[in-house]
């Protein structure tokens, strides 16, 4: 686990989520609403959304 995981904002498209994981090569980004986590996203959960 690293000590500053990457992260998006809760306003980010789907689109761009998958760009940040692609460019960064990493399965997971941390959803952030200011400086509150409010959830994760997972390479998963965009292959069952069917945005990849």
């Amino acid at each position: 686990m690293k000590k500053d995981p990457y992260v998006i904002k809760k306003e980010t498209l789907a689109y761009n989520a998958v760009a940040k994981i692609q460019d960064k090569k990493i399965t997971s980004l941390v959803v952030v609403d200011g400086k509150k986590v409010i959830g994760a996203l997972n390479i998963h959960d965009l292959f069952r959304a069917g945005v990849m």
